[in-house]
């Protein structure tokens, strides 16, 4: 039999699963995200990007200062944001995310965000024999790096041991759809190398858009120019995206007005190939344009299977106030 257990925070999303008396581990890292303060702990901290090391590289790093990444990165950083965010399932994400965004509108400063490191990474892998993770795109983040290399001490540890890390090329409701079809075909027992071949074709028949108000963090950590981001402003647009399939922000239309974005948004479903399936949307700090997407999308493909939340830290802090991020699967 199947027995499952999950937790959905702002920073990580973990599926547990017991098939066939093997353990098996889902695991969500899109949410870690260092606010000011954290940074301030870390001397200043430094971007993701700015991190980024080869899969050898880190894995060999890790090994060298294994004690010392512990105690900074580990013990008393990542493990104090999460004992904090562990006391309740509910509310506690959407809090930390406004919070968040009050102290950055009133920053003057630059901001950071950080990956997981690899501790943070072998402490989610427990002792488990089949262990499937996703991570936030490689093509904005050092995260996937930062797993693989934990990965590869993992495996020297547990070498019978099996374990995938999957780049979602995406971020947000895009993963969740990647861990949602994950944890179904763990449910209905199928067995790990089936599930590492068919998680790849169903991706491809994924996609992500959103509706950017504002792309001022995302500039100022490198990701998108500061002149378009500029422009943005100054012109008080809203600027549409999508995930690259090198898994960047790729802007592809703008629009000013919530009725505008509505038709913009069905013409791009439309191209895509969405026909009623899953989709997931979430949004920082705007329920309402949110629920008229879900309420339109049920009207025009008779979609049932589709579900609004709020975004967690990471999503909160890039889309910032006022965005909207869905993601759907295609024919």
């Amino acid at each position: 039999g199947v027995t499952s257990s999950a937790w959905i925070l702002s920073s990580a999303a973990f599926i547990s699963f017991s098939v066939q008396g093997k353990r098996r581990s889902v695991w969500l890292f899109p949410y870690f995200i260092f606010s000011l303060i954290m940074a301030i702990l870390l001397d200043g901290g430094e971007s993701e990007s700015a991190n980024c090391h080869s899969v050898a590289d880190g894995a060999e790093q890790y090994r060298r200062n294994k004690v010392g990444v512990r105690q900074i990165r580990h013990g008393k950083v990542l493990c104090a944001e999460r004992q904090v965010l562990c006391r309740t399932v509910e509310g506690v994400g959407s809090l930390g995310a406004v919070v968040e965004l009050d102290i950055l509108e009133k920053h003057k400063g630059r901001s950071y965000t950080a990956c997981p490191g690899i501790d943070a990474w072998l402490e989610a892998f427990g002792d488990d024999d089949e262990i499937f993770v996703v991570t936030i795109t490689a093509g904005m983040s050092g995260t996937y790096n930062s797993a693989m290399a934990a990965r590869a001490v993992y495996l020297e540890e547990h070498p019978q041991a099996k374990v995938r890390v999957i780049d979602s090329k995406s971020t947000g409701p895009q993963m969740r759809i990647i861990l949602e079809q994950l944890q179904q075909m763990i449910e209905e027992g199928k067995k790990f190398e089936e599930i590492d071949g068919a998680i790849d074709a169903y991706m491809q028949k994924t996609r992500l858009f959103c509706s950017l108000k504002s792309l001022h963090n995302l500039a100022q950590n490198g990701r998108v120019s500061k002149v378009v981001a500029s422009a943005a402003e100054v012109l008080g647009i809203s600027v549409i995206g999508t995930a690259s399939s090198h898994g960047t922000l790729e802007a592809i239309g703008k629009c000013r007005g919530d009725k505008k974005l509505l038709v913009k948004l069905q013409a791009l479903l439309d191209d895509a190939g969405y026909e009623g399936g899953k989709l997931r949307i979430c949004h920082v700090e705007n329920e309402a344009l949110a629920d008229k997407i879900a309420d339109m999308i049920k009207q025009a493909y008779g979609a049932t299977d589709v579900c609004v939340y709020k975004a967690g830290g990471l999503c909160s802090y890039y889309a910032e106030r006022g965005g909207i991020i869905l993601s759907c699967e295609t024919k």
